[in-house]
């Protein structure tokens, strides 16, 4: 009888350990998937996705060559302008002029006065090869500019283009100190058109291929039937649909 009174304690004793709780594995295994880590890992990917929104704005500045650039001076000219600003156009009137003159390996060319295909050739040299910048020749050229743009008629004689594709000019003040040339660009003028892809013709009026702009710029010199030509400014106005380019010459 004894014996089985501590056999039954013991066994008794036995059955309470198996029912405590927090001893079995599932409960361990809960403790292991505690919230918040795969939280930890979203706060990243958040600040990723602002990011990707900042850089997104920089493809605001894409205006597809419509806009304009401007410059102190108040000239303005579009975004589709080969030379982006007038000291740029400077240095590629200068470049022409050199060539012509025989420099840098090239072949002199005689000199050409008067309205270009109406004047003629001579080898009185009186004018600089290359310009020099003025600023007040380049005020004066920037005011006409913004006049041309405002819808005022070009100055003085219309010259036309050698051939075809090429865009008029106008010439001013011929045989002065107030010798002015003007002209305008538009999207695409310093294109050869697929129908002159073999002449390499430019529309664009004061480009080299254009035989106008050559007579009448680039190995122009009045010869000594005006005062000798030493100094330029350049003016440009863009109203939104052309650029307007002025070319003031001085002594």
């Amino acid at each position: 009888m004894k014996r089985f009174t501590i056999l039954a304690l013991i066994l008794t004793a036995m059955g309470l350990v198996f029912a405590t709780p927090g001893c079995g594995g599932g409960h361990k295994s809960s403790r292991s998937s505690t919230p918040g880590g795969g939280g930890a890992g979203g706060g990243g990917s958040t600040g990723g996705g602002g990011t990707g929104t900042g850089t997104g704005t920089g493809g605001g500045n894409s205006t597809g060559g419509t806009g304009t650039i401007t410059g102190s001076g108040g000239w303005s000219l579009g975004e589709y302008c080969k030379y982006q600003t007038p000291q740029g156009f400077l240095g590629y009137i200068n470049e022409k002029r050199s060539n012509y003159a025989g420099l840098g390996g090239h072949g002199y060319h005689d000199r050409y006065k008067g309205i270009p295909w109406k004047g003629g050739y001579h080898n009185n040299d009186t004018f600089a090869v290359q310009f020099t910048w003025d600023d007040g020749l380049a005020a004066r050229a920037q005011t006409e500019a913004d006049s041309l743009a405002g819808g005022s008629s070009p100055k003085g004689t219309d010259v036309k283009g050698q051939g075809d594709p090429h865009h008029h000019f106008w010439v001013d003040g011929l045989n002065t100190a107030d010798w002015m040339l003007s002209c305008s660009e538009s999207p695409g003028d310093w294109e050869v058109p697929e129908a002159w892809k073999y002449s390499g013709y430019k529309p664009f009026a004061l480009n080299s291929s254009n035989g106008s702009a050559r007579q009448g710029l680039f190995y122009h010199d009045f010869g000594g039937d005006g005062p000798a030509i030493t100094k330029i400014g350049i003016g440009t106005s863009y109203n939104g649909t052309i650029t307007w380019w002025v070319l003031q010459f001085g002594p």
